[in-house]
């Protein structure tokens, strides 16, 4: 659909770097009491809600669409092998 790359200077681009870098972290050790952004529920939340907007803004906006209608419409089933 080529929507263009999330902006760096948008001001949620820094919250966005700091849940990838928390994500990243936490894959290799707990960051409890590391230092390391926090990767708990509301931050995670939150992170999701920014893409959300941002892929229906750019990517389905743009294409008369709606992320959260294409995401509840009900396709065919694949044929079975």
């Amino acid at each position: 659909m080529g929507a263009p790359f999330f902006p760096l200077n948008n001001a949620n681009a820094q919250k966005l770097a700091n849940v990838w870098l928390g994500c990243s972290k936490a894959t290799s050790h707990p960051t409890r009491g590391s230092g390391h952004p926090p990767v708990n529920p509301a931050e995670l939340n939150d992170a999701i809600a920014i893409v959300i907007e941002y892929l229906d803004f750019a990517l389905y906006g743009p294409q008369g669409r709606s992320i959260l209608a294409d995401s509840l419409t009900q396709y065919p089933l694949a044929a079975p092998f």
